[in-house]
């Protein structure tokens, strides 16, 4: 029997929740389509506008870098302190692991050095098979990330969120490792681009734009010697940036012209670069961004797609903080795939906006009168945090 498509295992997934998210996505788009509280529509506020400059991916000297990992390694102590880590967290174990490995990539392949896949294919499979590091992994890729060093970072978020979305979509773990495997190799081909131009803030000339859309061509032609033993690798790599109504780059290729694992990708991507800060902007809360998504992006992506990611990723993750209609603000300490606006909250300040000392719990989904209405600015938690 030939295995089923992405988008037939999406369309499966939703079973009998299909109304709920459609209604999910309506609400979405009904929020999105509001001003944005500066009053601007498009350009710089909320709304954003897709541009080649928001999608800057750096790194920094590789082997200036590498040289200074190399050196905290080596610091005394470091072997006991892993172990530690280990035992405490093997999420965030993992994800150490992920980031070294591919920080080194980098490296080698800005210098035209040949790099192993295969060893990259290895941490993704453990990252499959690790149930009990699965949560924390998803969560250290949800809040990590260094505006000026993001590169690695990136693509590892794609990754782990690749693998959380295939797990969710019933996927087996073959297709579990060929997506996450591809999301950490999607901007390989962004390794070639200079500093100067990746950390830069200001908005990109003419010839700089060129560079970041050839990078997919780039990375085409880097992953293609692998191409025998993982052939989906080369075209996610050139296709993650193609959009379904055209709108895409390097090719402007269209629909189901592009692979399904690089529609994902795109998506994912765009998800992770949002809730993540860059050097010419600040992150932005995930509400926010999935409100742009469906805003700026409900062309670009096919809809059972953009129902997988409120499925698989809640408009409200864990341990992100909401405001509820009745002023408290809570803590997500759960999520429910099928309601992805009524997660299960943990009330931090009350209504007057006084700490919370004793745990009270809001189960949204059974509590119809009740609901959220905006995430919460770090800024503004920090400030109610230090008032308390």
């Amino acid at each position: 029997m030939p295995r089923k498509s992405l988008a037939d295992r999406i369309r499966e997934s939703g079973g009998g929740t299909q109304r709920r998210l459609d209604e999910s996505v309506q609400v979405l788009t009904r929020i999105s389509e509001r001003p944005s509280e500066n009053g601007q529509e498009d350009g710089d506020g909320l709304s954003w506008t897709p541009r080649a400059n928001h999608w800057d991916l750096a790194r920094r000297d590789a082997e200036t870098r590498g040289e200074a990992h190399r050196t905290d390694r080596r610091a005394e102590g470091e072997a006991e302190a892993d172990a530690e880590r280990v035992q405490a967290d093997p999420g965030e174990a993992l994800y150490g692991d992920l980031y070294s490995y591919y920080w080194e990539v980098l490296g080698r392949a800005s210098r035209d050095e040949a790099f192993s896949v295969s060893q990259g294919e290895e941490l993704i499979a453990r990252a499959v098979d690790a149930m009990a590091a699965r949560e924390s992994l998803y969560v250290k890729a949800l809040y990590s990330g260094e505006t000026m060093d993001f590169l690695a970072y990136h693509s590892i978020n794609v990754a782990v969120y690749l693998i959380k979305m295939a797990s969710g979509l019933g996927l087996g773990k073959a297709r579990q490792v060929e997506m996450g495997l591809a999301g950490l190799f999607h901007d390989i081909g962004r390794s070639k681009i200079p500093p100067s131009v990746l950390y830069k803030k200001e908005p990109l000339t003419e010839a700089e734009q060129r560079l970041f859309k050839k990078s997919p061509v780039l990375g085409y032609e880097m992953l293609k010697p692998n191409a025998g033993e993982y052939p989906w690798l080369p075209e996610c790599a050139l296709q993650a940036y193609e959009r379904i109504d055209g709108s895409g780059y390097p090719n402007g290729i269209r629909g189901d012209e592009i692979n399904d694992y690089a529609q994902l990708i795109g998506l994912v991507d765009v998800y992770e670069a949002l809730t993540h800060s860059r050097p010419q902007r600040d992150k932005y809360p995930h509400f926010t961004a999935v409100k742009e998504i469906i805003q700026s992006w409900k062309k670009a992506f096919k809809r059972q797609y953009l129902k997988a990611l409120l499925i698989n990723f809640s408009v409200f993750p864990l341990n992100s903080y909401v405001q509820l209609n009745s002023n408290a603000i809570g803590r997500v300490v759960e999520t429910y795939p099928d309601q992805p606006l009524r997660p299960r909250v943990q009330i931090m300040f009350d209504s007057q906006r006084k700490r919370v000392r004793t745990e009270r719990i809001v189960d949204l989904p059974k509590m119809p009168l009740l609901y959220i209405v905006d995430s919460v600015p770090e800024g503004e938690l920090e400030r109610l945090f230090s008032a308390s």
